[in-house]
Parts: C-alpha cells; structure tokens; sequence
C-alpha cells in the first residue's frame, strides 16, 4: 500500500501539516492577543470617560454627600446604594447564605435518592420482564 507514496510525497505532507499546525496555533495566540488588547483599551476609555464625568460633576458642585470623606452616614440617611454595610447586615447575609447552601444540599441529596431509587425499581421490572414466567 505505501509502496504508492515516495520519501519525497510522505515527507511533503508531513510537512505541510506540521505547517499548517504551527500557523493554526500562533493564529489563535495571536487572535487572544489581539483581543485582550481591545478589551483592555475598552476599559481604559470606559474609566477615562467615567472619571472625566466625575470630575464635571464635582465642577458643577453635584457631588454625592455621601462620597464626601469624612462624611457619616446616620440612620435616617437614604442613600442606599452607598449605604455602608453594617456587621449585623453582613452577619444575617452570611446566615441566609449558608442557610440556602444547607437547602440545596438536602435538595441535592435527595434528588440523588430518588434517581437510586428510580433505578432500584427500573432494575426489578426489567428482572421480572425477562425471567420466564411460571403458569
């Protein structure tokens, strides 16, 4: 069969395909790069433009008091978004969260029984389908 194919023809081929394998490869290397490089310019002008907003509004005097150093937030405050997170928020986030992982491990563990379950059963029919039965 290989008695077609000369030195020549094999070594050709091997050769176009290592070829074509090295270009595929830096092709996509140099495709990340290209992309990680206009992400990266993307963010820049993002900050740019939002620092450059920033500064026409502190130029206007339209400065969120709550950004102000110094400044103390004071229960009748509503300034949600800056609000400043207190140890009992935290304390009381960190309990529902572990509460929620709690739930959907039991959910977990019990969708796990039922499938054993499920086959448990599938397996019996599937026994009683196939042995002959006595009449």
């Amino acid at each position: 069969m290989f008695e077609q194919f000369g030195a020549q023809d094999i070594l050709k081929w091997a050769t176009l395909v290592f070829f074509a394998g090295f270009v595929g490869f830096f092709g996509k290397y140099l495709g990340k790069v290209v992309l990680e490089a206009v992400r990266a310019r993307r963010i820049k002008r993002a900050s740019e433009k939002s620092e450059n907003t920033e500064k026409k509004d502190m130029a206007h005097g339209e400065r969120d008091p709550a950004q102000s150093p110094g400044h103390v937030m004071h229960p009748g405050d509503s300034f949600h978004e800056n609000e400043p997170v207190t140890a009992e928020k935290t304390e009381a986030t960190q309990h529902e969260t572990s509460e929620e992982k709690e739930r959907k491990k039991r959910d977990k563990d019990q969708t796990k029984i039922e499938k054993k379950n499920l086959k448990t059963q599938q397996k019996i029919l599937k026994k009683k389908n196939s042995s002959p039965e006595k009449d």
